[in-house]
């Protein structure tokens, strides 16, 4: 059984731009590599995931990648996407930093296949 747990992150201020826009608002964000907003994992997520055997994870909006990156420490199979060439770049750094395995990749969101309306 696959266990998929996704979470969407994105700040609503960017979230109605365009693509583009998004893109470069949250590399702008991210560019200042000194600035890291949090590394400590969303409490939400520790108390979800905690006891459970670990599977496969999306993160989606995933920034600089402190939940993906945690989720890949505790044995998870993850994939963290972002709108931000800078937060998956960092993200990736991290990773490779911490010898951990995460398959992290530049997307934007409004380019990901949600599903589609059934009946119509």
């Amino acid at each position: 059984m696959v266990r998929l747990i996704g979470f969407v992150l994105a700040a609503s201020t960017v979230w109605g731009q365009p693509a583009e826009a998004a893109r470069q608002s949250y590399n702008e964000i991210y560019k200042d590599t000194a600035k890291v907003y949090s590394t400590a994992p969303n409490a939400f997520l520790v108390r979800t995931v905690s006891g459970r055997k670990a599977g496969r994870a999306l993160d989606v909006g995933m920034g600089q990648g402190r939940n993906a990156l945690w989720l890949a420490e505790q044995g998870w199979d993850v994939t963290g996407i972002d709108v931000s060439d800078e937060g998956v770049a960092q993200a990736r750094a991290e990773a490779g930093r911490r010898g951990l395995r995460l398959k992290a990749e530049r997307v934007g969101m409004r380019s990901l296949p949600m599903g589609r309306r059934s009946g119509t």
